[in-house]
């Protein structure tokens, strides 16, 4: 009977670790499934906390890999008012608010389209997650900004569904 009792607890301790382990292989492959993060930015003069007239609208596509934190980014824009001064994002805060920029989207020109990558913090990623983060861009005419969109978080996909480039 001893016997018994000693190899039931043995099977039931087996069984045990053996959830345990699935459980343990299921979330790492959860992970490693959704170890993109996307969003989009809708640009227009409607979001700049100032009056701005302006008929520009524009668009940014964002993906993060959260164990790298790799961020690949395109931008594209049109009917601006005149020459882009700059383009960055700003956070963290809440939409209508305004922040300090912590990223220069274009430190190489300001042509559209614009697509790049660079390697964010955790916080940075945190503030996207968050939606605590804008991007603006600048004109000459409008040197605080022409039009601008707060981060939404989008359904995950590739680099490969933004269009042509």
């Amino acid at each position: 009977m001893r016997y018994r009792v000693h190899r039931r607890s043995a099977v039931m301790s087996a069984m045990r670790a053996l959830a345990v382990l699935s459980l343990a292989l299921s979330a790492r492959s959860a992970r490693a499934q959704n170890k993109t993060r996307s969003f989009h930015v809708d640009l227009t003069s409607d979001e700049q906390p100032k009056v701005t007239v302006s008929p520009g609208s524009g668009r940014l596509d964002v993906n993060v890999d959260t164990e790298t934190l790799k961020m690949n980014y395109r931008v594209v824009f049109q009917n601006l008012t005149s020459r882009v001064t700059g383009i960055h994002l700003h956070g963290p805060c809440w939409k209508g608010d305004l922040a300090p920029a912590i990223l220069d989207l274009a430190p190489r020109g300001m042509a559209t389209p614009l697509q790049g990558s660079m390697i964010l913090t955790e916080g940075q990623l945190q503030y996207m997650l968050n939606g605590e983060i804008y991007l603006n861009i600048k004109t000459q005419k409008y040197p605080e900004g022409e039009i601008r969109g707060q981060f939404q978080r989008r359904p995950d996909r590739s680099m490969d569904d933004f269009g042509p480039s």
